[in-house]
């Protein structure tokens, strides 16, 4: 049961970085279909697990293979979005990077990598659906999701 109508997000089209690995951003996607969007979309680097997860969320979901830390990578993802459904609606900055490790134990590399992904990523994607569909239709929701360790912490 939910507070929110089932026709909040109707006619909507919500795309998600990440989300391959289901837990939260599955949900959001599932949400956002139970609230009736349009489509929704996930976007991550492994295509057999993004196939395996929207056959779960269901047939609105859609999926685009890409690498967020790659400006190439979202422009193309966002472009085949806007040609199939017309516009992006909702971004969801998901993607992430992490290497459970203590800072003694991780190397400059994954840092890195883990910086491309969720800083640079989050950039990425927010600029390229800003400037292909949000920004002529002045209208748009973008939401960053950021790591939870520091609620718990994490012995690496």
């Amino acid at each position: 049961m939910s507070t929110y109508s089932p026709e909040l997000l109707k006619g909507q089209v919500c795309f998600i970085t990440g989300g391959s690995r289901g837990g939260m951003l599955l949900e959001i996607a599932k949400e956002f279909v139970a609230h009736g969007a349009k489509a929704v979309v996930l976007m991550a680097r492994n295509k057999d697990k993004l196939e395996e997860v929207t056959k779960e969320v269901g047939a609105k979901c859609h999926w685009e293979q890409g690498d967020v830390s790659k400006i190439e990578s979202c422009r193309a993802a966002v472009q085949n979005v806007v040609d199939k459904f017309g516009q992006v609606d909702v971004l969801v900055n998901g993607a992430a990077g992490n290497f459970l490790a203590t800072a003694e134990k991780i190397s400059t590399n994954g840092v890195k990598r883990v910086l491309d992904i969720d800083t640079v990523g989050t950039f990425n994607m927010s600029q390229c659906v800003f400037k292909q569909s949000m920004k002529a239709r002045r209208s748009g929701v973008i939401i960053n999701i950021s790591a939870s360790l520091h609620w718990n912490g994490s012995w690496a």
